[in-house]
């Protein structure tokens, strides 16, 4: 058998360049070129990986150990992070009010849930913001929300108030899980009974005023370690400062963290001369993480 020939030819200087086939017998190369190409192949007559190619591992496309979890998304119900006083009433656990932090990211602020005294209404919830925190200094360091009642008593939607927390929570984050529970007057009663159904949502409880309508040393014991507790009144408020230092006492007396403050000048509703800044500093002093469920 016969094969085409090969012709080497050199450069000018006699080095060679390159082997140039001369066809002699074409055909014949034809045949063999696939006879070659098969042996290539593996004895099971699959084609053998190309040189250098990675093998594939059995998991692959599967996330790397210690890589990033996905986003979570958010509820199509969320809305942007808007400035002022927001009113929602259009999500599953609407209506209540939301006033977003301006000074620091959105999703690192602490949550501040804050019950309104009365029956909970709208007009209610917007002269208890007006009233007991809009003045705050640090204001914008916090995410506030304030539930409100449509129709009915806020103070017998306890469930519900915990679904805007965890609607909140959901659409705009919170500080590492921190959430500050108060309220004033009904609000603050419902505050404090909240806190003894789920303590393990709140890092920290404060009435202004606000007391507990029943609960025995069993339960502020099961329930408070760890809490922080601020029960304030008016100095003026003849009616409820007694209620809210009888609060505080047997508190202290379990060995539990709670102190009760008289707010110079002040009646059960607090006037534009109230230093609202004793209740920022109180959450800023216990800003502590603890667990959502």
């Amino acid at each position: 058998m016969k094969f085409a020939r090969y012709r080497r030819i050199n450069c000018m200087d006699g080095r060679p360049l390159a082997w140039k086939i001369e066809p002699m017998r074409l055909q014949m190369l034809l045949v063999l070129l696939p006879l070659l190409a098969c042996t290539t192949s593996t004895a099971g007559g699959e084609p053998s990986p190309a040189a250098g190619a990675p093998a594939e591992s059995a998991d692959a496309g599967a996330p790397a150990e210690g890589a990033p979890a996905e986003p979570v998304a958010r509820p199509s119900y969320c809305t942007a992070a808007k400035s002022g006083l927001v009113d929602l009433t259009k999500t599953p656990a609407g209506p209540y009010f939301v006033h977003h932090p301006t000074s620091v990211g959105t999703s690192e602020a602490p949550t501040i849930l804050f019950i309104p005294g009365g029956r909970g209404t709208r007009d209610t919830a917007t002269v208890t913001f007006d009233e007991w925190l809009s003045r705050g200094k640090t204001l914008g360091a916090y995410r506030v929300v304030m539930p409100y009642a449509d129709d009915g008593d806020l103070t017998d939607e306890g469930e519900r108030t915990i679904a805007v927390l965890d609607e909140v929570v959901a659409c705009y984050g919170s500080k590492l899980g921190v959430v500050h529970l108060g309220g004033t007057s009904n609000g603050g009663r419902a505050a404090y009974a909240l806190m003894l159904e789920h303590p393990d949502r709140f890092a920290t409880l404060l009435g202004a005023p606000g007391l507990f309508s029943s609960a025995t040393d069993a339960t502020l014991t099961a329930a408070l370690p760890g809490k922080a507790v601020f029960n304030a009144a008016g100095a003026l408020d003849s009616g409820w400062r007694t209620q809210v230092e009888a609060t505080n006492k047997p508190l202290v007396g379990l060995g539990l963290d709670s102190a009760y403050a008289a707010l110079p000048g002040q009646g059960h509703v607090l006037d534009e001369k109230a230093d609202q800044e004793v209740f920022f500093s109180f959450w800023a002093a216990h800003a502590v993480s603890t667990p959502q469920q």
